[in-house]
């Protein structure tokens, strides 16, 4: 056979492939073993230690340590900065704050002497090596501060000379393997401030000598093991800033060596246990942020040593212990529900607190009276709570009120002021000649302070029996040439009352002829018109307002319309059956008012009281506030536009009014609005702020030029975060929720169709609102109208009550006008509503049960196939509304042309309306 030589090509490639791979073996050569190092200086450690120490110090970038002396050199290598041999052994590694990046390399797992490992305050070292099991006689481990991160290695468990093991302020993950509590000789853990998860393992409570105990600042949930009790050597327990939840241990009590205990902000529930007491070494307690109840131990002043004592942001109630009458303590207990009758013990502990005392308590308000109201001597059926408000007024909440009729059991909610500044509650329409009791406790919301909603303890209650004057007001009446106002009165009651009717001019004299007196009868309506009451001729030039008066029943119903001659112009309200301190216009400026419409404004504030009135009026807006006082006699009233009522020059735009008060108990508003040009008329009361944070509207349409104008008020000192949702008739969202952002003291203005993304485009969408504030202070209205024409224009306040027994006052069936209504189920229920009809005679006419599912809405005529398609034609008369459970509703009245229209909420009542 011959042989052929190779291609000189074929020849060289080879020789260059084979250089390339000895070039490669001698960069990996030079890469771990460096020129520099010399097998000399490694002579007196093992050669698997030394490779141990170049692999620790090429991972971590040795060159750019910030002491690297005598690293990699000939020199002895116990030379080298941060070692220690012994017999021939690194048996400790020290390099904390040395500049190390880098991950930890396995090769550390070679060590076998080593016993304290020591890298702290270092950069980005990576994962624990699982390697580091292999050392059998190392003692502690610190590497603190160094960007650990993953997962703490179960291996450390075979660790089982360690006595320290430090790996706190890192990123480590995961949960706490609880093979660390086969560590039976370790004294301190370390291993706070990472991002551990999952409980905290009952193993880790089994090395008994203990010392040092810290996890502080992770994720971990769960509870507190008990059987951290039986650490009879536990001096420092932290397990501050978690999620731990569950009651504190008693067993804690048993850790007679304990000195700090900081179990600070986590959401621990319970009361503190009194054993807590028994811990004689203890000279720190943080049991701060936790939503822990019950009264302070007084067992805790068995403590001889305690001097730091912190237990605010809790959910603590009830008296102070006499051992805090002691300057020994620095103490903070803010934000919690206590208080002392001790005015001594007060006095410390004001002195020695870390802020205020008294001012961060939600304790119960004092002297609560309540006082039955008078009007002209006589006694109505309306009751005022009042009381001393409390030194804490920061923060948010209010003061709720709850009362009792009788001997009945139990004492039910009736309302919350918006505020801890307000001093009292008008309670209306309730039962004639009944006894009713009160109490009130003081709420404070959720706050950067305090996670928890705190109620403080009830009252001293009070009493009183309510009168049999039945009062309701019309605030604004006029009856100019073409102009007209209509008043109704229902009797929905089982007896006859007596109804007085007084019109009142400006300076509370009851006007010429403004008198007249009627019997309602059981049942029966009366629907007037204004000059058919007072004077006798259609002409009334200025304006007055109008009391109703009736006795021996509080089951009168009253609302009131006005417009024009040819009733193109029409709105109306419900009569307003209470008055208040504080109240607010939500749209006083013809400026921005609706959809570009500027109006004009007549703003009417009341005085129905026995007192004179002194009033605040201040227009608060984007660009300031401007505030002008006003004397209003009793029984008197002022009217006017934002530049009569503040001044001329205010200067402010996008605003709201507020009215407050003082003297007199309370005042009621209304605006009366038209739009010159356009035969559209608006009536606006003016509402009240309360802590309320739900509101709901029985109507939301767009399409077609419809346009569903939503106007809100922030009146609270902080900005507002309010949800919107709108909710079709079959209960389904008709868009997704929206959120919005409102300023404190800032109004919000938006046409619902464009803000939700209505459809438009000839489709009509019809619905119910739902608005959601995530705090108190809320107030506001919403306006439909045609966007274009403003025709059928209508006004609503937004319903923040529910009810489950109601009465809309009028029905109009006539062959231009009719009478629609609309029921919104918010509940999560289906609903039945049960419908009565009646006539001004009393007389029922017809009768229907709704059924309404979750969510749903239904929106009728009386005269729709599925109602009554044969209602009689009357103008007069009212409808009973009895629902299974709460719901929301609304009353209309319109041309069946669609001209113009008006919105009116029913009836209700604090009591049960129907026998």
């Amino acid at each position: 056979m011959r042989h052929e030589k190779l291609p000189n090509k074929l020849f060289f490639g080879l020789i260059k492939f084979h250089m390339k791979i000895l070039y490669s073996i001698i960069v990996i050569l030079v890469t771990v073993y460096p020129p520099s190092a010399k097998a000399e200086s490694c002579t007196h450690i093992p050669d698997s230690e030394c490779e141990a120490l170049y692999a620790l110090y090429n991972a971590t970038n040795g060159d750019e340590w910030r002491n690297s002396d005598n690293w990699l050199s000939s020199k002895s290598v116990s030379t080298w900065y941060g070692i220690t041999i012994d017999l021939g052994h690194v048996v400790e590694i020290s390099l904390n704050n040395n500049g190390l990046t880098g991950p930890l390399p396995p090769e550390l797992g070679n060590l076998s002497s080593l016993q304290y490992l020591s890298l702290g305050n270092n950069h980005s070292l990576g994962n624990i090596p699982p390697e580091l099991s292999n050392l059998p006689n190392l003692k502690e481990i610190l590497i603190w501060d160094s960007d650990l991160t993953g997962s703490i290695p179960k291996e450390l468990g075979n660790l089982k000379y360690l006595k320290t093991l430090d790996l706190s302020s890192n990123s480590l993950s995961g949960t706490i393997p609880p093979e660390l509590g086969n560590l039976w000789r370790l004294e301190y853990l370390y291993l706070g401030e990472n991002d551990l998860t999952g409980s905290i393992p009952t193993h880790l409570t089994n090395p008994e000598y203990l010392r040092s105990f810290y996890l502080s600042k992770n994720d971990l949930t769960g509870p507190i093991p008990p059987e951290f009790g039986e650490l009879k050597h536990l001096e420092w327990l932290s397990l501050h800033s978690n999620r731990l939840e569950g009651n504190i241990p008693s067993q804690l009590g048993k850790m007679g060596k304990l000195e700090s205990l900081d179990l600070h902000s986590n959401n621990l529930t319970g009361s503190i246990p009194p054993n807590l007491g028994n811990l004689s070494e203890l000279y720190w307690l943080n049991l701060s942020s936790n939503s822990l109840n019950g009264p302070i131990p007084g067992a805790l002043g068995n403590l001889p040593r305690l001097w730091y004592l912190r237990l605010n942001s809790n959910s603590l109630s009830g008296e102070l212990p006499a051992f805090l009458n002691t300057t020994s303590i620095d103490m903070d207990l803010r934000w919690n529900c206590l208080y002392s009758s001790d005015p001594v013990v007060l006095a410390t502990v004001e002195k020695r607190h870390s802020g205020g005392f008294l001012s961060t308590q939600t304790i119960s308000p004092k002297n609560v009276t309540s006082v039955t109201m008078k009007s002209s001597g006589k006694e109505e059926n309306r009751i005022m709570v009042s009381w001393n408000p409390i030194t804490y007024i920061d923060d948010e909440g209010g003061y709720q009120l709850f009362y009792r009729k009788g001997s009945q059991p139990g004492y039910e909610y009736y309302d919350m002021t918006a505020d801890k500044k307000t001093v009292s509650i008008l309670i209306s329409d309730l039962e004639q000649g009944a006894e009713y009791s009160f109490y009130v406790n003081t709420v404070t919301r959720p706050h950067p302070d305090n996670k928890n909603e705190l109620q403080s303890s009830n009252s001293n209650p009070a009493s009183a029996v309510s009168g049999f004057l039945s009062r309701a007001f019309i605030p604004i009446w006029k009856q100019a040439p073409e102009y007209f106002t209509g008043v109704v009165a229902a009797n929905f009651g089982n007896s006859d009352f007596d109804l007085d009717l007084a019109a009142y001019g400006p300076n509370g004299v009851i006007e010429p002829n403004g008198h007249n007196h009627r019997v309602i009868s059981a049942g029966w309506q009366m629907s007037k018109l204004g000059w058919e009451l007072f004077h006798g001729d259609p002409y009334h030039e200025g304006f007055s307002w109008i009391e109703l008066k009736a006795e021996n029943s509080n089951k009168m119903g009253s609302i009131f319309l006005y417009g024009v001659s040819d009733t193109q112009m029409l709105d109306g309200a419900e009569a307003q059956s209470t008055y208040a301190k504080k109240l607010y216009f939500t749209r006083p400026l013809d400026e921005g008012f609706f959809a570009g419409w500027g109006p004009k404004i007549q703003m009417c504030i009341v005085n129905p009281t026995d007192e004179e009135a002194t009033v605040n009026c201040t227009l608060i807006g984007s660009s300031g506030e401007s505030t002008t006082t006003h004397t209003i006699p009793s029984k008197g009233f002022i009217t006017g536009n934002s530049a009569d009522l503040v001044k001329p020059d205010h200067g402010i735009v996008d605003g709201f009014m507020e009215i407050e008060t003082t003297g007199a108990p309370g005042v009621i508003g209304f605006s009366r609005i038209e739009f010159p040009g356009v035969r559209t008329a608006l009536g606006m009361d003016a509402v009240q702020a309360t802590a309320s944070n739900k509101f709901y509207s029985a109507q939301l349409a767009h399409g077609m030029n419809i346009v569903t104008n939503l106007r809100l008020v922030n009146t609270s000192r902080i900005t507002r975060s309010v949800t919107l949702s709108a909710i079709g008739d079959d209960g389904t969202e008709l868009a997704n929720p929206v959120i919005v952002e409102i300023p404190a003291k800032r109004i919000f203005n938006a046409d619902m169709g464009t803000i939700l993304g209505l459809e438009g485009n000839g489709v009509v969408t019809t619905g119910s609102l739902v608005i959601e504030a995530d705090g108190n202070g809320i107030i506001g209205d919403i306006i439909f109208a045609n966007g274009d024409t403003l025709e059928y224009a209508m006004a609503l306040p937004l319903q923040k009550k529910l009810f489950t027994e109601a009465v809309f006052n009028h029905i109009a069936n006539l062959p231009s006008v009719f009478t629609g209504f609309a029921f919104y189920n918010p509940g999560d229920e289906y609903v039945l509503i049960f419908l009565e009809a009646f006539g001004t005679n009393g007389q029922k006419v017809a009768e229907k049960t709704l059924i309404l599912d979750p969510g749903e809405r239904i929106s009728r005529t009386l005269t729709d196939p599925d109602m009554w398609p044969d209602f009689p034609t009357q103008s007069g008369g009212y409808i009973k509304i009895q629902s299974s459970h709460p719901i929301a509703g609304q009353q209309l009245f319109g041309d069946r042309s669609l001209r113009y229209m008006a919105a009116i909420p029913p009836t209700t009542r604090l009591e049960a309306m129907f026998d």
